[in-house]
C-alpha cells in the first residue's frame, strides 16, 4: 500500500486538507509503535509474530490509502467543511458552550463512522471467532450474522454492503459455509493470528483501545504506560508531558489514564495524577497539544488560593485567574467562584485551572501552586 509513511508526521500531502482527512490522518498517528509481544497458548510463535507484524502492516496500510483516497472507503467529503464554513461567526465568549450545533454533530459524525467502520469490523470478526488454524479464522453463521448487524451504526444504516466489499478489494476474503464462516486475508496470509492476539487478550477496558492502536505490548499486560502516550506525541509535547510526570510521580502521585473511546479527529489522551484517591493535577495531551489542568476540588479552595497569591504577588494571582475560563451556560454545574479580580463563572464539573501549552516556565509555575496548594479533592463523579 504506497504512500503511507509519507503521511505518518507532518502536515497532510495530498492537495485537500479537509476535516475527514485530518481525522484519518489522527487514526494513522495513534497508532502504537510495533512491539511484537506473543501471549502464551496453542499457536506457534513464529506464526503469531509473522501474523502480529502483517496486522500491524494491514492497519497501518489501511489508514494510508483512506488518507490518500477517501472516496474509495466511501467516506464523505466536502459536507462538513462546507457547512462549518458557512456559519456565522461564534460571538466570544459564547454564552452556552455546552450547546452543541446538531447538523455539525451529525455531519462529523456520519464521515468519522465511516472512517472507524473498517478497523471495527474486524475486531467484531475477530472479538467473535471461536477458532484460528493456519491463519484461518473460524465464526459461525450466527456469530458472523452478529458481526455484521453489529455494524449497523445509526449514520451508516443502509450502506454496508459496499464497505464490506471495500475490503474484500484490500484482500479479506469471507467464505460462508452451512457450517462455519472462513475467513482470510489473501495479501496477508498471517495477520489473522494478530488480529487474533488483539482481539483475544486479556479483558480490561483498555482492550478495544489497545487493538485500536494496534498495540500488541499494551494488550499483553492490559494497560498502557506513560510512555505508549509520549511515544505519539511531538517532541515539545512529550517533553510537557515527561516534565508533570516526573514531578508528580516524585510526590508519590500514580497515573491513570482514561481509555480512548475511538481513534478520530479530536480524541486526546487523559491522565490524571492521584495519591490515596484523590487527584491533584492531570493532562489533556493530543498529538502536538497540551493542556495542564490543576484540581482543586471546589471552589473555594480554588478562591482561597487565589487570595493567597494576590497576597503575595498580585502578577501571579492574576496569572492563575487566568486559567479558569469564563462559562455563562445555564447548566447544573456552573458555579461562582470568587477570584482575586472579582466573581467569575466557571464550570465546576472538575473545579480545575488550565493550562493550555504551557512554556517551561508556565509548567514550572504551575507546579510550585501545587506544591503550595491546599490537599487536592476527590475528582467529582462525572468530571472531565
Amino acid at each position: 500500500m504506497p504512500g503511507r509513511e509519507a503521511v505518518l508526521w507532518g502536515r497532510p500531502t495530498p492537495p485537500k486538507d479537509d476535516a475527514p482527512r485530518r481525522s484519518i490522518l489522527h487514526c494513522l498517528r495513534m497508532l502504537a509503535p510495533f512491539h511484537e509481544a506473543i501471549p502464551e497458548g496453542e499457536h506457534a510463535l513464529s506464526d503469531m509474530a509473522e501474523g502480529q507484524r502483517q496486522f500491524y502492516a494491514f492497519i497501518k496500510g489501511l489508514y494510508g490509502e483512506m488518507y490518500s483516497d477517501p472516496a474509495f472507503f466511501l467516506i464523505p467529503q466536502g459536507e462538513y467543511d462546507e457547512y462549518i464554513q458557512s456559519r456565522p461567526p461564534i460571538e466570544e465568549p459564547a454564552e452556552n458552550p455546552h450547546q452543541t450545533d446538531p447538523k455539525e454533530s451529525r455531519l462529523r459524525n456520519r464521515f468519522q463512522q465511516a472512517i472507524r467502520f473498517y478497523a471495527a469490523y474486524l475486531y467484531q470478526l475477530g472479538a467473535r471467532a471461536h477458532a484460528l488454524e493456519k491463519g484461518v479464522l473460524s465464526l459461525t453463521p450466527a456469530q458472523w450474522q452478529e458481526a455484521r448487524a453489529a455494524m449497523e451504526w445509526p449514520h451508516l444504516q443502509g450502506e454496508n454492503a459496499p464497505r464490506f466489499q471495500r475490503l474484500q478489494a484490500l484482500g479479506l476474503d469471507e467464505r460462508p459455509e452451512p457450517q462455519a464462516v472462513y475467513i482470510t486475508c489473501r495479501d496477508f496470509p498471517k495477520m489473522l493470528y494478530g488480529l487474533w492476539a488483539l482481539c483475544k487478550a486479556p479483558e480490561s477496558k483498555y482492550r478495544y483501545m489497545n487493538y485500536l492502536r494496534a498495540d500488541y505490548r499494551a494488550a499483553l499486560r492490559g494497560a498502557p504506560a506513560a510512555g505508549d502516550i509520549f511515544a505519539t506525541l511531538t517532541p515539545a509535547v512529550a517533553q510537557a508531558a515527561r516534565t508533570l510526570h516526573s514531578a508528580m510521580t516524585a510526590q508519590g502521585m500514580k497515573l491513570y489514564v482514561k481509555p480512548l473511546r475511538e481513534i478520530t479527529w479530536g480524541s486526546q489522551w487523559k491522565g490524571e495524577y492521584r495519591k490515596e484517591g484523590r487527584c491533584a493535577a492531570g493532562f489533556y495531551a493530543d498529538l502536538d497539544a497540551f493542556t495542564l489542568c490543576l484540581y482543586f476540588g471546589s471552589p473555594e479552595k480554588i478562591a482561597q488560593v487565589s487570595a493567597r497569591l494576590h497576597s503575595q504577588q498580585p502578577a501571579l494571582g492574576a496569572w492563575f485567574d487566568s486559567k479558569f475560563p469564563q462559562r455563562k451556560c445555564t447548566c447544573a454545574h456552573n458555579v461562582r467562584v470568587l477570584l482575586g479580580d472579582g466573581p467569575r463563572r466557571i464550570c465546576g464539573m472538575a473545579c480545575r485551572a488550565e493550562i493550555l501549552n504551557p512554556s517551561p516556565q508556565d509548567l514550572q509555575t504551575a507546579l510550585s501552586i501545587l506544591a503550595q496548594g491546599p490537599q487536592p479533592e476527590e475528582t467529582p463523579q462525572g468530571g472531565n
